[in-house]
């Protein structure tokens, strides 16, 4: 059996991220007081991009 020897973890480095501000709708939708929220929208409105922000 080969003698496996693991690699140096690569140093940690620090990312900033910058976001652009949620419209009215996005914020409304995130900022909602209910534990969980259905959103039903059209393609390329935001969806997604609200959620991970």
């Amino acid at each position: 059996m080969p003698n496996i020897i693991p690699k140096a973890a690569a140093p940690k480095q620090k990312i900033k991220l910058k976001f652009s501000k949620l419209v009215g709708y996005q914020r409304k939708i995130v900022d909602a007081p209910q534990r969980f929220t259905i959103t039903e929208a059209s393609t390329k409105v935001g969806k997604t991009y609200s959620h991970i922000v």
